[in-house]
């Protein structure tokens, strides 16, 4: 309804995240041995194909590629092994909103608008209401969650504190209690694209 499941799907914000710990400590000429190994560990698994592409973007941007080049290498090697064929949907929507990201030109506004046609887009083919107030929930509430989900990793990798965990779950609740609030009120505004 609001976009947010990209949020839930491993992908950049949660790799970032992870290797932030990492990253702090080890040289930039070695990210690239690191996103390699991580290629190799999880290249069998099943399922992952956002996160899959994403260590391959990263791989190739080690090699100092453009971005736009590294996001075009990264479609045809996506095909090649197999993330069309085992998921399309995901393949597609990825592609789609990671392109939009990447190519768009212009103000943050535009982005943001962008987003939310892509949004409107993924609706339609999925058959999927949506929310117009998401287009200033989704970038809101992926604003905090990138934020947070570092914290949440490093506290997590690092510290283990109790507090810190309890804080971090009271956010999570707010942020589900918001976002339940926000589509009781909204639901009449509700639609689904045709």
């Amino acid at each position: 309804e609001f976009g947010l499941i990209h949020l839930l799907t491993p992908s950049g914000i949660h790799l970032s995240s992870l290797l932030l710990v990492f990253f702090l400590f080890i040289k930039r000429k070695a990210h690239k041995y690191i996103y390699f190994c991580l290629l190799i560990l999880i290249i069998p698994l099943t399922g992952f194909y956002s996160l899959k592409r994403i260590i391959i973007f990263h791989i190739l941007k080690c090699f100092k590629l453009s971005t736009q080049h590294s996001f075009i290498l990264t479609f045809i090697i996506d095909i090649f092994i197999g993330g069309y064929s085992n998921s399309p949907l995901s393949f597609a929507f990825s592609f789609l909103c990671w392109g939009v990201i990447i190519f768009s030109k212009g103000t943050k506004l535009k982005l943001i608008y962008n987003l939310f046609l892509c949004q409107f887009i993924i609706s339609y083919f999925s058959n999927s209401s949506i929310n117009p107030i998401s287009i200033i929930i989704n970038p809101l509430f992926t604003s905090i969650f990138s934020l947070l989900f570092p914290i949440m990793s490093i506290n997590f990798w690092l510290f283990n504190q109790s507090p810190i965990d309890s804080l971090i779950i009271d956010l999570f609740q707010l942020f589900k209690v918001s976002l339940i609030f926000l589509s009781n009120k909204t639901n009449c505004l509700l639609f689904i694209p045709s």
